[in-house]
C-alpha cells in the first residue's frame, strides 16, 4: 500500500463538528480557522521505512476560500522528487482535498508524478473532531475510505481525547496548540494485516492549523510483503497567510 494512503486517512482534518462532552458555551480550544482561506502551510516531514530506513520530504497545503456553505478545498504539493524505497513511493505527489460546509473530508483527486488522476470517497461517518474542541472532549467511531477499483480501506478509530494545550517550537515558529490523541485500527480485503496507528497532533489554538504531527505504525495478523512505514512526524516549517 502506498504511504500516500496513511496520510489521506490521517492527516488532512484539521477542524470540524462532531461528538463531545460539555457545553457549547464553554470556551473552544480552538479560536478560530477562518484566516486559513487562500493560505499556504509548508512541512517537513521524516518517515521510518522498514525499520531502517530514513526518508526526509517537503509538501505545501494551500487553503482554497470557503464558498457561502463553508465548504472548501485544500491542495498538496510535494516539494520533493519522486523516490520509491522498498516498494514505497514518496514525493512527487498532487492531490486536491474536497470538504463540506462542517469541515468533513469528501473525496481527494491524487495524481502522482503527473500521471493519471484517481479519485478517493470518505464515508459520511467519518470521525470528525469536535466542535467547539474541549478539554474533555473525546471521539470514537468507524468510517471508509475508498480510492478507485481498490478495495475500501476500513478505519475503526478507538480512542480520540484531547491531552491538553502545551507550547511547542516547530521551524515555523513558537505556538500555544491543544494536543490530541489518537488511535486507529485500518483493515483490507486487500491486506493480510491490520495496521494500529497511534497519533498525536498539535494544533494551533488561535487558527487550527496543524503545527506538529508524530505517528507510530504497528502491524498485527501479518505484515507488509513489502516495505512499510513504521513512523513519521510532520513539523511546520513556514506559514504564508492568505488576505
Amino acid at each position: 500500500m502506498r504511504k500516500y494512503g496513511i496520510i489521506a486517512a490521517c492527516v488532512l482534518v484539521l477542524s470540524a463538528c462532531g461528538g463531545g462532552s460539555g457545553s457549547s458555551e464553554e470556551k473552544s480550544l480552538i479560536t478560530s480557522a477562518s484566516w486559513l482561506a487562500g493560505s499556504s502551510l509548508t512541512y517537513q516531514e521524516t518517515s521510518l521505512v522498514s525499520g531502517n530506513n530514513t526518508i526526509n520530504t517537503a509538501y505545501r497545503l494551500t487553503y482554497g476560500v470557503a464558498a457561502a456553505d463553508g465548504s472548501h478545498t485544500v491542495t498538496r504539493q510535494d516539494l520533493s522528487a519522486s523516490n520509491t524505497v522498498n516498494g514505497l513511493r514518496f514525493g512527487g505527489l498532487e492531490s486536491v482535498s474536497n470538504y463540506d460546509g462542517q469541515g468533513r473530508l469528501l473525496r481527494t483527486t491524487n495524481r502522482v508524478d503527473g500521471g493519471p488522476a484517481t479519485v478517493c470517497q470518505d464515508s459520511s461517518s467519518r470521525v470528525l473532531l469536535p466542535k467547539p474542541l474541549l478539554l474533555g472532549s473525546t471521539w470514537a467511531g468507524d468510517w471508509t475510505w475508498t480510492c478507485g477499483s481498490s478495495p475500501p480501506v476500513a478505519s475503526h478509530l478507538r480512542l480520540g481525547h484531547v491531552v491538553g494545550t502545551e507550547t511547542v517550537s516547530v521551524p515555523a515558529g513558537t505556538y500555544e496548540a491543544v494536543h490530541v490523541y489518537e488511535e486507529v485500527d485500518t483493515t483490507s480485503s486487500a491486506m493480510s494485516y491490520t495496521r494500529h496507528n497511534v497519533m498525536n497532533t498539535w494544533y494551533d489554538r488561535a487558527s487550527g492549523m496543524k503545527i506538529k504531527f508524530d505517528s507510530t505504525i504497528k502491524y498485527s495478523k501479518g505484515a507488509p510483503s513489502t516495505g512499510y512505514v513504521s513512523h513519521f512526524t510532520d513539523q511546520l516549517t513556514a506559514v504564508q497567510r492568505g488576505s
